[in-house]
């Protein structure tokens, strides 16, 4: 099983709440649609519970762009 590393699935959210379909971000990304559900689920409860960590040091800040523009600068970013 592919472990992602926080960043990464933080990004794949953001273009998901951009508008971006999920289907076609599994698809771009090489993720099932499951995993981005549950990913976003589990952000949810985190955020119920007030345990979401939004703060991120270690990445770059998000480049504003096309949700199709950024999936290709995301690709292979901060996965393990």
């Amino acid at each position: 099983m592919t472990r992602y590393l926080e960043p990464f699935r933080r990004k794949v959210l953001e273009l998901i709440a951009e508008g971006k379909h999920v289907k076609h971000v599994a698809e771009d990304l090489g993720l099932s649609q499951q995993t981005i559900y549950n990913w976003r689920a589990q952000k949810l409860i985190n955020m119920v519970e007030g345990s979401d960590k939004s703060s991120v040091d270690s990445c770059p800040p998000v480049i504003r762009a096309e949700p199709d523009a950024r999936i290709s600068d995301i690709r292979g970013f901060c996965m393990k």
